[in-house]
């Protein structure tokens, strides 16, 4: 299930209305105007989850010849519920680990895939080449409450190794994840994000780590070396066509090759 996320692609109008600019006086932002309690990143993963909950259940009526409502229910063809993947790119990437932290207790999600996703927060500061966590709060109006920290990022009170430390879980309930990240990544450390997975990994997360020595970009080195991880984790062999994999991601850039300017 691949679908645009709140603010982007077709949706780009939730943010700032149809024709773009629609603001409040004080540069308010349409979707902050109408949901002031909200973020946007919130309302991303809640989408999230509800594209896992259809891959995951029933759905009365669907592409039923009977019509809405028709009775026997039926799911999406060809899916298998127990095996849902999240994957994301880029903003959808970090999404999706925040997706799978607000999947607990629920475990409804088998894996985790974000792809060039984020970079440590504490250590993001206005200084950063990253542009600092700035990005999240201001530019793009993501978690606006992390604007309470700039200057003293060193205070947050998590950061990423926590979401997927939180998003792994433990034990029998446990979700793999795999984070991708390409080292020439001029939004995200690389060197950072591999001491933060390593913090994860240490506190008993399930999580890999693969790179490749390029730029941001989800080329074909990316694609194969994702779709080889989730067959893994799904127990597929490249030859069944028996099950299949649910992956769901809110993000426009999921289906394309897209190289960061």
């Amino acid at each position: 299930i691949a679908f645009d996320a709140a603010s982007f692609g077709t949706r780009g109008y939730e943010f700032n209305g149809a024709l773009g600019g629609a603001q409040g006086g004080d540069g308010t932002p349409l979707f902050y105007r109408r949901y002031p309690s909200w973020s946007l990143l919130g309302k991303i993963v809640h989408d999230g989850l509800a594209a896992v909950d259809l891959a995951r259940t029933s759905w009365p009526g669907a592409w039923h010849s009977n019509g809405p409502g028709a009775d026997p229910p039926i799911g999406l063809p060809g899916l298998d519920g127990s095996k849902v993947f999240v994957v994301g790119y880029d903003i959808g990437g970090r999404a999706a680990l925040y997706m799978g932290a607000a999947d607990r207790p629920e475990n409804r999600i088998k894996g985790i895939v974000s792809i060039n996703g984020w970079t440590p927060m504490r250590n993001d500061t206005n200084a950063s080449s990253t542009g600092g966590i700035r990005r999240l709060w201001d530019w793009h109006a993501l978690q606006p409450a992390l604007g309470w920290y700039d200057g003293k990022e060193e205070q947050l009170p998590f950061d990423m190794e926590d979401v997927m430390i939180e998003a792994s879980g433990s034990g029998n309930s446990s979700t793999a994840i795999l984070i991708y990240q390409q080292e020439f990544d001029r939004e995200n450390d690389y060197k950072g994000v591999e001491a933060s997975v390593a913090k994860a990994k240490d506190a008993g997360a399930k999580v890999d780590l693969l790179s490749e020595p390029t730029v941001n970009m989800l080329n074909d080195a990316a694609h194969t070396a994702v779709i080889a991880w989730l067959k893994g984790q799904a127990e597929l062999d490249a030859n069944t066509s028996g099950d299949a994999i649910a992956s769901v991601g809110p993000f426009e850039e999921l289906c394309s090759d897209t190289e960061q300017a």
